[in-house]
């Protein structure tokens, strides 16, 4: 599957049309979004590692999700360097 056969959502700040939060990409059409409607990434496979990584540096979560989504590792490289400093492993 390339690029062109995506389809791709980005969440931005509130206030920005600049500063993308997160970016969703699937290979199926996303469901209709409306404004107002109440977004839950927590099946996001990007959240799901996080929480992985995030205990096997030894912290603690308060719950924890699972995703049978691919995880982008190109993302999530660019996560894990992003959070080094503000997350070091405890353990």
């Amino acid at each position: 599957m390339n690029s062109t056969d995506m389809y791709q959502l980005e969440i931005y700040r509130p206030g920005s049309t600049y500063d993308v939060l997160i970016t969703f990409k699937s290979a199926q059409p996303f469901m209709a979004i409306h404004q107002g409607s109440l977004l839950n990434p927590r099946t996001c496979a990007l959240e799901a590692a996080f929480g992985r990584e995030l205990q096997a540096r030894g912290y603690d979560l308060i719950g924890s999700h699972a995703s049978r989504k691919p995880l982008d590792q190109e993302v999530f490289a660019r996560v894990l360097a992003a959070i080094e400093d503000e997350f070091p492993p405890l353990v």
